[in-house]
């Protein structure tokens, strides 16, 4: 499929912490160009081809309580959280859901450990639910999507 649209910046290689697919996913800054030739795939096929890996896509803002508070499951229905199984779906509601025309939006990466007959999690097509707090997948990644960046 070509390139990913998320690649490592140059500060992650200057500083040498690139080691495993996990560290370098940390430092990967958005690139847009080929973006509809991989069907809107953002991340790297090692991340989009795997299955306990999902996608959640949230403003800058909201990327940066979750990564202090973690994912909280709302008080109002739908009692959960979800995430996208793929990041073509994400990257659609990263752009929709910024607060203001001048925000970044962002698409976190997480990981679950398993999804086998585990109460609390509703594993749809496209998109997974997780409906207990103690069930949230693991955050291992993120890559900002620019203000600018306009999804066709």
């Amino acid at each position: 499929m070509g390139e990913a649209a998320c690649r490592v910046s140059d500060e992650c290689m200057e500083g040498g912490n690139c080691c495993d697919w996990t560290r370098e996913l940390r430092c990967l800054s958005f690139d847009p160009v080929g973006l509809p030739e991989r069907g809107y795939r953002v991340f790297p096929d090692k991340l989009e081809n795997d299955d306990l890996i999902v996608f959640r896509d949230v403003s800058e803002r909201e990327f940066h309580l979750l990564l202090s508070d973690g994912f909280q499951i709302p008080e109002t229905d739908p009692q959960s959280v979800s995430f996208a199984k793929g990041s073509p779906l994400a990257i659609v509601y990263a752009c929709s859901h910024r607060e203001d025309a001048l925000a970044n939006g962002a698409i976190l990466v997480a990981k679950f450990d398993s999804l086998d007959g585990i109460e609390g999690i509703a594993v749809e097509h496209s998109m997974i639910h997780v409906y207990k707090l103690e069930r949230m997948p693991k955050i291992i990644g993120h890559c900002i999507v620019p203000a600018d960046y306009e999804h066709v």
